[in-house]
């Protein structure tokens, strides 16, 4: 650390002593996108007249980290800052990779950790029904820059406060404390998962009536021991959590919340209903890849409700809620390869949906954690990353809904707006065109707007009746441009649209590491991808869900060791698009 010696001395019949070190010029450590993720080596050793007695080496990084929860006109923001920045919380929430935690490597919790990177996420929520990671975990995340929310180990139960429990979870949280606390990379520290909510909401009062159920754990207990071990980081009783005992915890106005009732009972459009101050989970089922599917499950015949099938779904009657999820949306096919299209479609749009609404309320709307970054088994599950490691099409569009730079259309007063936000340290100039067009690529109606907006800026454009009234016509859709950035409103869904058969012209050629295949459509296409781990499952591509006009073109470029041919890559069940669901 620049040559820095600082020596300190316990004192007798003392147990510890505080050396101070002051580093001059220090650089700071900062999240993704928002400088660079700075460390600095550390080397500590106790040593008595000499000999060694221990030593302990590591990395630190120099940041001031605030969470802001005073109430304003609204109620009570959830807004965290890095270094006197306020952020938008772009996250993901991280379960356990692998059943069998000696099963995780270095190099594992990489690959994990750069997809969510990848994906424009700058926070990983540890959650509390998982484990305490390994250093691993919390060094990648130091050097990537990613931001993390750890929970304690605490989830969707009530726990007695008496012993013998109560002075386990005092050595746990302590020795977790202290393990934890170096790192930069850890930002807040959260008491419970869904605790709050469930004495709230899932009968706990009547059940536990005047037994301990863990409120003095959160409220209490783990807020002293921060305080003592780690006060330099902010700390909340739980998520969802209103930040006021007298107001419902999972209040969309106060702190976190929590949106399940998109899954469990609604439909993906109903995010839009939803004006969360912090969404900390929200998220919508898929199905693994196909490749991972397979290996696991081997039902003859396979179908999407076969009894391996079901096996490999966890989520109280999640057979029966993909099935309504795609009621109202895309057609609900029993053929199971249509089926794990149309649902893994589907998951996307829900994952983009929910983003895309929440990331335009910001700054009102201060995060969104996804749930889920990845997956501990091949089941079908919320994750954007299958159990084998495996993009699903919800990552591309995770990937899209993140970008630092957003161009959305949202419903706004009964029309649509055109919603731009600059997630970027630099100001965007631009010029936002919206158009009314057939799928013929005819335009009808069309509002060029010039945009300026400061870094960390949202901005909202509203549209003619002529471009944004919400009145439909088959055949119909509204495109927002602005440098590249594209948002599409489909004023028909899928089921009840004419979509036309794709007609498309296609061309591989072999690359150093794989092959490109450019697509040319003569017809309007939604959501091309390219499906590649149908035909080597180790293959990847490093784009999906592509919305074409006529006379458009995009390249896929596919990366592999395989010998793939043009035949292979473009068969329709691996070059895929909405378009092929519709009868």
């Amino acid at each position: 650390m620049g040559g820095t010696r600082v020596e300190g001395r316990v004192a007798a019949g003392s147990t510890s002593t505080v050396v101070e070190v002051e580093v001059p010029d220090v650089r700071v450590w900062a999240p993704i996108g928002h400088g660079e993720p700075t460390l600095y080596p550390v080397d500590v050793t106790v040593s008595r007249d000499g000999p060694e007695l221990d030593r302990w080496t590591g990395r630190v990084g120099f940041r001031v980290v605030t969470l802001d929860t005073e109430p304003d006109e609204h109620g009570r923001p959830f807004q965290l800052a890095v270094n006197g920045t306020d952020l938008f919380v772009r996250g993901v929430n991280w379960i356990p990779d692998d059943c069998f935690p000696s099963q995780m490597t270095r190099a594992r919790y990489a690959r994990r950790l750069h997809q969510a990177r990848d994906a424009g996420a700058n926070l990983v929520r540890v959650w509390g029904g998982g484990i305490y990671e390994s250093e691993d975990f919390y060094d990648l995340c130091d050097e990537l820059g990613l931001m993390v929310w750890q929970d304690f180990a605490f989830a969707c139960a009530a726990y007695a406060e008496e012993e013998p429990l109560r002075a386990e979870v005092v050595a746990e949280a302590r020795e977790n404390v202290t393990r934890l606390s170096p790192h930069p990379s850890l930002v807040l520290w959260n008491g419970c998962n869904e605790n709050i909510w469930g004495w709230w909401d899932w009968g706990w009062a009547q059940e536990v009536r005047d037994r301990s159920w863990g409120w003095g754990y959160y409220t209490d207990l783990l807020p002293a021991l921060i305080f003592e071990l780690d006060p330099t980081r902010p700390y909340s009783p739980g998520s969802p959590y209103s930040f006021d005992p007298q107001v419902h915890a999972n209040d969309a106005a106060h702190g976190t919340m929590h949106i399940w009732d998109v899954w469990n009972e609604r439909d993906q459009l109903v995010y839009r209903d939803h004006r969360p101050r912090f969404a900390a989970e929200f998220g919508f089922q898929g199905p693994p890849t196909w490749s991972t599917l397979i290996r696991a499950v081997h039902d003859d015949p396979l179908t999407p409700e076969s009894p391996h099938m079901l096996v490999h779904q966890k989520a109280e009657d999640g057979s029966g809620k993909l099935r309504r999820g795609l009621e109202g949306h895309l057609p609900v096919p029993e053929d199971v390869e249509d089926w794990h299209w149309a649902t893994s479609l589907n998951q996307a749009r829900a994952v983009r949906l929910g983003i895309e609404h929440l990331r335009s309320l910001s700054p009102y709307c201060a995060g969104a954690v996804l749930w889920q970054l990845n997956d501990c088994w091949p089941v079908t599950s919320w994750s954007v990353v299958d159990g084998d490691g495996r993009l699903k099409p919800a990552w591309f569009a995770l990937r899209s809904a993140f970008s630092d730079r957003l161009v959305t259309l949202q419903p706004r007063d009964g029309s649509l707006a055109a919603v731009l936000v600059n997630d970027s340290p630099e100001a965007w100039s631009t010029s936002v065109t919206t158009t009314r067009r057939r799928w013929t690529g005819e335009i009808v109606a069309e509002n060029p707007a010039p945009v300026v907006l400061a870094p960390r800026e949202t901005v909202t454009v509203p549209l003619p009746a002529s471009v944004g009234s919400l009145d439909h016509r088959d055949g119909d859709v509204v495109l927002a441009e602005a440098d590249g950035h594209r948002a599409w409103w489909h004023l028909v869904e899928d089921v009840d649209a004419r979509l036309p058969t794709p007609d498309l012209n296609t061309h591989l050629e072999e690359t150093t590491d794989g092959y490109r295949l450019t697509v040319t459509t003569r017809t309007f296409v939604r959501d091309l991808a390219l499906l590649v781990d149908r035909v080597d499952p180790d293959a990847e591509v490093d784009e999906m869900l592509v919305t074409l006009l006529p006379g458009e073109s995009t390249t896929f470029a596919v990366t592999t060791t395989a010998i793939l041919t043009h035949a292979a890559l473009t068969d329709p069940l691996v070059l895929r698009c909405s378009n092929q669901l519709l009868p």
